[in-house]
């Protein structure tokens, strides 16, 4: 496969901690874990599992999209902290879900905030070596390296068949794996 393949990390997988989570990963052949945050700690268990970095969650996302401008600039400033702390230590490609905080905020006033907000979240993320990922959804179905795409591949675990425990997790998990690597040759 030409692909780095990786997984978020599901709950019930996550709460065994981030060394077990680690170990698992690497064992069943994923080359990156998603994580929730980069710390030297995360970084000192995936290195010894023998696993790549694949995404880490942005701290503070809703609050991107704050109307409140002090809660905007502090989340700004946590974020451009987070991505600073996360480049010495591999982390290259940070997770956003961009909901605004208030769910009822009309696009408009969304996209203008957006516009406001993130030229400063990008240039600090251009000079610390740090990227944004992002889903096309209306196009995951097709072939990824047909539109350009050449990162990580990570598995989020969203079939409810395996859902409920660790094991269930661990079966959903193999399961894409092999899917993948299907889809991929």
């Amino acid at each position: 496969m030409n692909f780095k393949l990786g997984m978020r990390i599901p709950p019930k997988i996550g709460s065994e901690g981030i060394e077990k989570a680690a170990k698992w990963a690497s064992g069943i052949q994923l080359d990156v874990l998603d994580v929730p945050a980069l710390t030297p700690e995360v970084k000192r268990n995936c290195d010894t599992a023998g696993i790549g970095i694949g995404s880490v969650d942005a701290v503070h996302m809703s609050q991107l999209l704050s109307k409140d401008d002090s809660r905007r600039a502090n989340a700004v400033e946590e974020v451009k902290k987070q991505m600073t702390e996360m480049a010495p230590l591999g982390g290259r490609v940070m997770f956003m879900c961009l909901v605004p905080e208030d769910h009822s905020l009309p696009r408009r006033e969304s996209f203008a905030i957006w516009k406001d907000t993130f030229p400063d979240l990008i240039r600090h993320a251009e000079r610390e070596g740090v990227g944004h990922g992002q889903v096309k959804w209306d196009q995951v179905a097709v072939r990824l390296e047909r539109i350009g795409y050449r990162g990580a591949i990570s598995i989020e675990l969203e079939d409810h068949r395996y859902w409920g425990s660790i094991e269930s997790e661990r079966q959903g998990i193999v399961k894409a794996v092999e899917h993948l690597e299907l889809y991929f040759k």
